[in-house]
C-alpha cells in the first residue's frame, strides 16, 4: 500500500495511503488500524492538524475532511470548494487552507468546520467491545470498542490458559469509536481471549486463529 503523507497529534500518528485511507497507530507504529468512518473517498494525499481537531484532503469527489476524535468518525467540510481534489492543507491563523487540482486555493474559518463536526458528532453511550473481524483470521484481526467518555484503556489478549500473551493498548483514549489490530503470525492456530478494560468496565470476547 502506498503511504502518502503522515502527521502526528500527540501519541497518535497517522498515515494517509492511495486506496486505503487513514491509518493510526498509538505505538509508534507498531500496530496500525484502520480509521474510515465516514471518509468517502479513500485517497488521501494530505493532513493539517489544529488542537485536537485533524483534516484530511482527498481525492476527487471527497475532498476536505475533519475529525475531532482521532479519525473514529469523519466528516465532510466541503462548502465552498470549488474542487473536491484537495492536494495539501495547511492551518494558519483562524483559517485552514486548502490547495486543490485546477481551482486554486480554498480557505474557511476553522470556527466554521470545528462547529459542523461538532453537532453531528455522537458519542457512544456506552463501553462495547465489538466481535473482531475478521474471525476466524489469519493472521491479522482488528478489535474495535466504543468510548462513553475519556477512559484509561488496557486491551490484552490471552490464550485459553488464561496467560497474556500481547497487550494491545495500554493507555488514555479519548470518547468514541476506537479500532487497534491484532498481528498473530507468531502465534500457533487456536482459540484466544481478548479482553476490554476501561473506568471499571471489563468485557471479554473469544477470536479463533486458523493458519
Amino acid at each position: 500500500m502506498r503511504v502518502t503523507v503522515l502527521t502526528a497529534n500527540g501519541s497518535h500518528l497517522f498515515a494517509g495511503t492511495w486506496g486505503g485511507g487513514v491509518f493510526l497507530s498509538t505505538n509508534n507504529g507498531g500496530v496500525w488500524s484502520p480509521v474510515n468512518n465516514g471518509l468517502t473517498n479513500l485517497n488521501v494525499f494530505a493532513f493539517a492538524v489544529s488542537g485536537t481537531d485533524l483534516f484530511a484532503g482527498t481525492g476527487s469527489g471527497g475532498g476536505v475532511f475533519h475529525s475531532a476524535n482521532n479519525g473514529s468518525t469523519w466528516t465532510a467540510v466541503n462548502d465552498g470548494l470549488g474542487s473536491t481534489y484537495a492536494l495539501a492543507l495547511a492551518v494558519s491563523g483562524g483559517d485552514l487552507f486548502a490547495g486543490t487540482a485546477g481551482q486554486g486555493i480554498w480557505r474557511r474559518p476553522l470556527s466554521e468546520l470545528v462547529s459542523v463536526e461538532g453537532e453531528q458528532t455522537e458519542f457512544p453511550k456506552s463501553f462495547f467491545l465489538e466481535q473482531n473481524y475478521p474471525n476466524p483470521f489469519n493472521p491479522t484481526t482488528s478489535v474495535t470498542f466504543d468510548l462513553p467518555r475519556r477512559s484509561h484503556v488496557v486491551l490484552a489478549v490471552y490464550d485459553v490458559l488464561g496467560r497474556e500473551i500481547a497487550v494491545l493498548v495500554d493507555e488514555t483514549l479519548e470518547a468514541g469509536r476506537q479500532s487497534v489490530e491484532f498481528q498473530a503470525d507468531r502465534y500457533a492456530s487456536g482459540v484466544y481471549l481478548y479482553r476490554l478494560r476501561a473506568d471499571g468496565f471489563v468485557q471479554v470476547r473469544k477470536m479463533v486463529l486458523q493458519k
